[in-house]
C-alpha cells in the first residue's frame, strides 16, 4: 500500500504537462513572495503561526496574452495552461504535485492511503471556504459526485472536460473527515491525477447558489486569494484569503491583466504599470533586457556619484545609499515623501521574471 509522502512514477509527459500548468502558479508567487515561501509549498497545520512573518500590504500585477477559457472554476476549464493562474490561487485538491521534490504531498488532506483500486484521504480539520462554509468530507463527496456522478443533479448542470482523465467509480464518507475514493481500474498515475483540474473542491453551498455560468466567475474555494472582481478577456481581481490555512501569502492583492498584445504587455512592463508578465516573444525579450540593464545602469551611475558626494559633504546631510539607489529610477531620493517604494524592487523583480520566462 503507498502512503501519502510516497514518491509517484507517473508517465513523463503526464509530469511535464504537470509541470506546465505548475509554472504560471508557481512564478507568480515566487515573484510575489519576493523569496518567502510560497502557500504552495506548505502543508502546514495552520497559517497563524507563518502569516506575520510573509504578508505585506502590497499588489501584484501579472500580464499574459490568453483569455482563461472557463472562467476561474478549475473543474470546467478548457484552456488550462493559463486557466491556471486564477483556479490554483483560489482552489485546492486534496493533495498536490511537489514539483520540487517529484512527488505527491498533502494538502486539503493531511495524509492519505492507496491500493490501486482506491484512496483513503484524512482531511485536514478547521478549514472553511471563502463564504465561511465548513470543509469536511460532505464537502467532498459533494464535489466528486458533482463532476464524475451523472446521477447526481450537480453533474447535469455544468460540463467537466478534464473529468475523463481520472478513473473515478464513487466515493463514500466514512466519518466527519475521513473519505473514501474508488476506482474503476489500478493505474500507476491515477493519484497524480487526483492533484488536477477535476479534483478541485470548491465551496456546495456557492455552486448551489448560482448558475454554471455565473459561478465560474465567482469561484470559491479554499485557497490563498478570493476573487473579488472577474471582467472576462481583461481583467481578474483576486484578495488575499486572510483565514487561510496554510501560509499567507506575501502579496494583499493580485491582479491579473489580460491583453492579446503582447507588445503591449510589454509596455506596460517597462513603464511599470504591471510587475511581471507571462511569454513575450524572444524579440521582446531582448527589448525588456536593454532597458532593464539602462534602468539599473543609471542607478548604479548615480549611486557612485553620491558616494564620491559624501566626502564633501556632512554625513547628517545624506541620504541612505538604498534610498539613492532607489529614486535615482525616478529621480527622487529618500527624503521624498512622494518616492514609489518600489521603484528598484520593481527592475529587479522584472529581471527575475525574464529568468523565471529563459529558464
Amino acid at each position: 500500500m503507498k502512503r501519502g509522502n510516497a514518491k509517484e512514477n507517473p508517465m513523463s509527459s503526464w509530469r511535464s504537462h504537470i509541470r506546465g500548468l505548475a509554472i504560471p502558479l508557481v512564478g507568480l508567487l515566487l515573484i510575489t513572495a519576493c523569496g518567502q515561501a510560497t502557500p504552495t509549498q506548505s502543508a502546514a497545520p495552520s497559517g497563524a503561526a507563518s502569516a506575520a512573518t510573509t504578508a505585506t500590504n502590497k499588489t501584484f500585477v501579472y500580464g499574459f496574452t490568453q483569455n482563461p477559457v472557463g472562467g476561474c472554476d478549475g473543474t470546467q476549464a478548457l484552456v488550462l495552461a493559463t486557466t491556471g493562474n486564477c483556479p490554483l490561487l483560489v482552489q485546492e485538491a486534496l493533495i498536490r504535485y511537489d514539483d520540487k521534490t517529484k512527488s505527491i504531498v498533502p494538502a486539503l488532506a493531511t495524509s492519505y492511503t492507496y491500493d490501486g483500486l482506491s484512496a483513503t484521504f484524512k482531511l485536514r480539520q478547521n478549514v472553511k471556504f471563502h463564504d465561511g462554509t465548513p470543509f469536511n468530507a460532505d464537502a467532498v463527496v459533494f464535489n466528486y459526485r458533482r463532476v464524475w456522478d451523472t446521477t447526481f443533479d450537480a453533474n447535469k448542470l455544468a460540463k467537466f472536460p478534464n473529468a475523463p482523465t481520472i478513473p473515478f467509480k464513487s466515493v463514500e464518507k466514512i466519518d466527519e473527515q475521513t473519505v473514501k475514493v474508488n476506482f474503476t481500474t489500478s493505474r500507476a498515475d491515477t493519484m497524480l491525477y487526483m492533484t488536477t483540474w477535476p479534483a478541485l473542491i470548491q465551496s456546495p453551498t456557492a455552486v448551489q447558489k448560482m448558475s454554471a455560468a455565473d459561478y465560474t466567475f465567482k469561484a470559491i474555494g479554499t485557497g490563498p486569494y478570493k476573487i473579488t472582481a472577474y471582467q472576462d478577456n481583461a481583467r481578474i481581481e483576486l484578495d488575499r484569503n486572510e483565514d487561510y490555512w496554510g501560509t499567507k501569502p506575501a502579496a494583499a492583492k493580485i491582479v491579473l491583466v489580460i491583453k492579446q498584445d503582447a507588445s503591449a504587455l510589454v509596455n506596460d512592463l517597462l513603464s511599470g504599470a504591471i510587475d511581471a508578465m507571462r511569454d513575450p516573444s524572444i524579440e521582446q525579450i531582448d527589448q525588456i533586457k536593454v532597458a532593464v540593464a539602462h534602468l539599473l545602469r543609471r542607478a548604479d551611475q548615480r549611486d557612485e556619484a553620491a558616494v564620491r558626494q559624501r566626502d564633501d559633504a556632512p554625513g547628517d546631510q545624506l541620504r541612505d545609499r538604498q534610498g539613492l539607489r532607489r529614486g535615482a529610477l525616478k529621480g527622487r531620493g529618500q527624503g521624498d515623501v512622494r518616492r514609489d517604494p518600489r521603484d528598484h524592487a520593481r527592475v529587479q523583480r522584472r529581471g527575475a521574471e525574464l529568468q523565471v520566462r529563459q529558464g
